[in-house]
């Protein structure tokens, strides 16, 4: 009697139970570790579905925003982040815990937008941040602490633990893979090198050096009396150096110094100037300021420049006839310490052509590009040019438009001991005055007039500037 009662109970609960949870709605228990041991749900509104999780779990759902979506699932013995997860994750939708994840049923869960979690926190929901220690045996941890910081994500975390010498990462795992990457680079095994100076005091070299040395593991010590220094890096950081010590300690150099200046009168067939691209080795372009032209408009110019052989600079000399009409504006000579600036000036120049030749008048007043030059001796036979050009605008009164502001960029050359640095893309427009004339007859008194012709008109021309240092050797 009581086996048929219990199994007619039993068969009541089962009806009963399947009456309260339908397969088309939510079902679920939990156990006190966080663990929902089945989950049922058949296209149940998501609000409805939180509800209930909020019901049989005890914990807190704020819920940041309106939210909407459908849910369909069947899991066993799920984690309750888990199905959270799955059931947001589907909607496009995400979640917030504010206490630390141990604390299983006792969190307070946000949930939100994927779009707003990602505008909240700086990573996509699903991506949590990760811990990770890295030990380091080289370098302290502290040096690098200012980096890790400036690399790290919006959310991420660098803790040091001063005690191991190792660094906490925490953060997403794309941020931790490049973070430990970095310090792995950085750790590496150091080495201490003594350089002992002979023409440079060390202490203005370890001035130089600060900035070079690794992050963590560098360190350099001086030794004022010794002329000394003794530094501690990695050794591709050693190496670095040590090429640099070898440029910088050298004997005070002196240079001879040539430079000629020419400019061209171009002919119909070269108005667009010389193809220095084609002519020169390490041939660079640089913008500059503009010349005032007859009009009163601005020509731009851009310079171009690079190096030449000596024995090609002969055959240039005569190949640029080809060109135009040329003149010697100037040629100079003079000696100049290393680290020394001389100033070589360009002026604006007037022409004036005859049958018999060409005459300059040099225009005082007018544009003007001044040219700052350094010389500095380098290794392997290599001169190390610094040219500052300066653009000296024209004042004067039938200039109708501003000038274009005149750019400030450094002319950097390296150009073996003896050869010789071009300069040119300098143009200007200029108004040349013609005279033609029958030989004899044109010269005669009274009446040569009416054997010879004047007449002006407008000529571009190209200025070239060439410069050739040459180490002058004091022993």
């Amino acid at each position: 009697m009581n086996s048929i009662f219990n199994k007619i109970l039993s068969l009541g609960l089962v009806i009963c139970l399947g009456a309260i949870c339908p397969l088309s709605a939510f079902c679920q228990s939990t156990s006190s570790q966080g663990t929902i041991d089945e989950i049922q749900a058949k296209d149940l509104e998501i609000n409805e579905a939180l509800d209930l999780i909020i019901e049989k779990t005890g914990i807190t759902i704020i819920k940041d925003e309106p939210i909407s979506g459908r849910v369909s699932m069947f899991l066993h013995n799920v984690d309750l982040r888990d199905a959270l997860r799955i059931m947001l994750e589907e909607n496009r939708l995400a979640y917030q815990e504010e206490q630390e994840p141990e604390l299983a049923g006792a969190g307070i869960f946000h949930v939100m937008t994927a779009e707003a979690f990602l505008s909240k926190t700086g990573y996509p929901f699903g991506q949590e941040k990760l811990m990770r220690r890295i030990p380091l045996r080289y370098i302290q941890g502290q040096a690098v602490l200012d980096t890790l910081e400036q690399m790290k994500g919006p959310q991420g975390r660098i803790v040091y633990d001063e005690q191991s010498n190792s660094i906490v990462l925490l953060d997403r795992e794309d941020f931790i893979e490049e973070l430990e990457s970095f310090l792995k680079e950085m750790d590496v095994p150091v080495k201490t090198q003594t350089f002992d100076l002979q023409y440079r005091p060390a202490q203005e070299i370890a001035q130089q050096l600060t900035g070079v040395l690794t992050p963590g593991s560098g360190r350099l010590e001086v030794d004022p009396q010794a002329n000394r220094l003794v530094i501690t890096d990695t050794s591709l950081k050693i190496t670095e150096i040590e090429k640099f010590l070898k440029q910088s300690d050298q004997q005070q150099k002196e240079f001879f110094v040539n430079t000629k200046v020419i400019q061209i009168v171009l002919n119909d067939e070269h108005v667009d100037g010389v193809d220095w691209e084609a002519i020169i080795s390490d041939y660079e372009k640089l913008s500059f300021g503009a010349f005032a032209n007859e009009n009163g408009t601005f020509q731009t110019t851009q310079l171009s420049f690079g190096t030449i052989s000596q024995e090609d600079y002969t055959i240039l000399l005569e190949a640029l006839d080809t060109v135009g009409i040329l003149h010697e504006v100037s040629s100079e000579s003079f000696s100049v310490d290393q680290g020394t600036a001389s100033t070589l000036h360009l002026s604006s120049l007037s022409l004036s052509l005859s049958d018999e030749g060409i005459d300059i008048e040099d225009l005082m007043g007018k544009e003007e590009i001044k040219l700052d030059l350094n010389f500095a001796f380098m290794i392997e036979n290599n001169i190390h040019l610094s040219l500052h050009p300066e653009f000296l605008p024209s004042h004067r009164k039938n200039v109708r438009e501003d000038p274009p502001p005149a750019q400030r960029n450094d002319i950097i050359v390296n150009v073996k001991n003896g050869s010789v640095v071009v300069i040119g893309g300098i143009f200007k427009d200029v108004s040349v005055e013609l005279t033609r004339k029958i030989p004899l007859l044109g010269d005669l008194p009274f009446v040569g007039f009416a054997f010879r012709g004047e007449g002006k008109q407008t000529q571009k021309t190209e200025t070239v500037v060439f410069i050739t240092p040459t180490v002058v050797n004091k022993e």
